[in-house]
């Protein structure tokens, strides 16, 4: 296994820990981050606090590898990924509650 598929598999699996400062590590002080279909950022610190905000509600999650391959510096990888939200277990119970 080349080091990059290393990289992208622990990246992958530190989601599991919903922790954005480890998440952030991944990347380079100018890298950029583009998840769809969210304008991308740019930075270190920018990526850290779009991870903050946008896993904020998230009790959980998890994110299963479809796919995963790698040549050199290109990988590819093809992801299942399921959130559990804190907000969303909020707005059942008051609805269950009414």
């Amino acid at each position: 296994m080349n080091d990059n598929i290393a990289i992208v598999r622990a990246f992958i699996q530190a989601w599991e820990r919903l922790d954005p400062v480890e998440l952030a590590s991944y990347f380079h002080e100018a890298g950029c981050y583009h998840n769809i279909p969210a304008k991308p950022v740019t930075g270190r610190a920018a990526v850290q606090q779009f991870i903050t905000g946008f896993i904020k509600t998230w009790t959980q999650t998890d994110w299963e590898i479809l796919t995963l391959i790698g040549d050199g510096e290109v990988v590819v990888c093809e992801l299942q990924c399921r959130a559990s939200s804190g907000v969303a277990k909020h707005r059942q119970a008051l609805h269950e509650a009414a």
